[in-house]
């Protein structure tokens, strides 16, 4: 029965790696806490042994980064693509008008990806741990949409050389697959 659990473990780490966005860089081990940071590291368990062991690459970069501000990337955004002054306060309205919809979704992604993160270092069962990443992975696909629903109307005020200039800052910044 063990051992079955170990490998339900296992998965569950897995996909966690593979589905789930992390605020921070996936390569870079978190930081520690600072009530924890004196105390002796607890002994791997047979399941994290075995994802190290298995070496899964893992994603280059989370697909939603809740690090930075909303609106951080607006002016670098409006100077690549040489947005002119009418275009420049039309976008930065359309980015306004979607923070409202987007910030408490990002706000409330952040608690739930630390409450999921904090039941796999627990030591959470397994129905536990998937229910939080559902619950993850809904937020990060809402945010997305959202974003996605943004990014389309800024679209439509741009000139085609301009959308390129766009969608080239996107895949620079690892939001497109492209």
């Amino acid at each position: 029965m063990r051992a079955k659990n170990d490998e339900s473990l296992s998965v569950i780490l897995l996909l966690a790696l593979t589905v789930t966005s992390c605020p921070a860089s996936w390569g870079e081990p978190p930081a520690p806490h600072p009530e924890s940071a004196q105390a002796a590291p607890a002994p791997e368990s047979a399941a994290t042994q075995q994802v190290k062991a298995a070496q899964v690459p893992l994603p280059p970069k989370a697909s939603i980064d809740v690090s930075r501000p909303y609106g951080s990337h607006l002016q670098p955004i409006l100077q690549k693509i040489k947005a002119n002054a009418e275009q420049r306060q039309k976008i930065t309205v359309i980015v306004q008008s979607y923070r409202s919809k987007i910030e408490p979704l990002r706000q409330d992604y952040r608690i739930k990806n630390q409450d999921f993160l904090a039941s796999l270092i627990n030591g959470c069962s397994s129905e536990t741990v998937m229910a939080k990443q559902v619950e993850v992975g809904h937020l990060s696909s809402d945010i997305s949409s959202k974003y996605c629903l943004m990014r389309l109307e800024i679209r439509r005020l741009l000139a085609p050389d301009q959308i390129v200039l766009y969608e080239e800052y996107i895949r620079q910044q690892g939001w497109s697959a492209r």
